[in-house]
């Protein structure tokens, strides 16, 4: 290998390390913290705060930050161009949403469709109606806890009991309303349950007013691709409306399935080994 040769690894060593840092930067700013200093990222990194500097002014640049009136730093236009991007660029407008419209309509329910991220329910989709007409509301990126949502048991009830382990262990089993599931033996009895019915429902679990009722769907070659829920008043679901309900829920993912010849978005129900130590950093 000559010098020239040496040389451009070195550049694209020190290039791939940048990007990394960039990737990294961008992704401690969640729907819990909006917002973040350059003090406070370079403590965050343990990285030096003229680095971060460097780094957060590049990403101004690009839109991918900005600056507010003060110190602070929020997520930039250029984000929410690259997240439409990504949704013209699946199959959600033509073979998913007409779909979740149909079972809104059949329902009168909220309808949500999400996929696993790395341990977390990804909301990707949903479809809300109101008395005048039917809309939608931008809920794409938003995450939620699995063990106390009816598509984070779908999800989890995909997983390997190691894959189970590890969320839990990552995350907790943080007590959002007196009927959410704390104990993880008490989760794993019921995850058992929700593979063998097909359907997961949460009661009240991550909010004291709300009940859902969620089922996973597949492609058409049986590859798992996400998850669909229905969603209201904890009081709408009962021993006279579930069995509806399923049927509806059910209809709605066969169909989808047998529109679907991949997987719309890439599906990672839990973080490796690797990206649960760069979790941890």
């Amino acid at each position: 290998m000559n010098s020239s040769e040496t040389d451009d690894l070195k550049t694209q060593s020190k290039s791939l390390k940048s990007l990394v840092k960039m990737v990294k930067i961008m992704n401690l700013f969640t729907e819990a913290q909006t917002t973040w200093g350059i003090t406070e990222i370079a403590n965050n990194l343990k990285m030096p705060k003229s680095t971060i500097f460097s780094i957060v002014k590049s990403l101004e640049k690009l839109n991918f930050l900005e600056q507010d009136n003060g110190n602070q730093y929020r997520l930039g236009v250029g984000v929410l161009q690259l997240g439409y991007a990504a949704r013209v660029g699946s199959d959600i407008n033509h073979s998913i949403t007409p779909l979740l419209e149909d079972l809104n309509e059949r329902t009168g329910l909220i309808v949500y469709f999400a996929i696993p991220h790395m341990g977390k329910v990804l909301y990707i989709e949903s479809i809300y109606q109101s008395p005048q007409r039917k809309f939608g509301y931008s809920i794409s990126g938003r995450t939620a806890y699995m063990h106390s949502t009816g598509l984070g048991k779908v999800m989890l009830a995909q997983a390997k009991s190691e894959e189970v382990d590890l969320i839990l262990k990552l995350y907790g089993m943080p007590k959002l309303t007196e009927y959410t599931i704390t104990d993880p033996e008490k989760l794993k009895a019921e995850l058992k349950l929700v593979k063998e019915k097909g359907y997961a429902m949460d009661c009240r679990e991550a909010d004291p007013m709300i009940g859902c009722l969620a089922m996973p769907f597949r492609t058409r070659d049986g590859q798992f691709a996400g998850g669909i829920s229905i969603s209201g008043s904890y009081t709408t679901f009962n021993d006279e409306t579930i069995p509806g309900f399923i049927e509806s829920l059910a209809y709605t993912c066969c169909e989808l399935s047998n529109r679907l010849y991949r997987v719309p978005f890439k599906i990672q129900i839990c973080p490796n080994e690797e990206e649960t130590f760069e979790m941890g950093n």
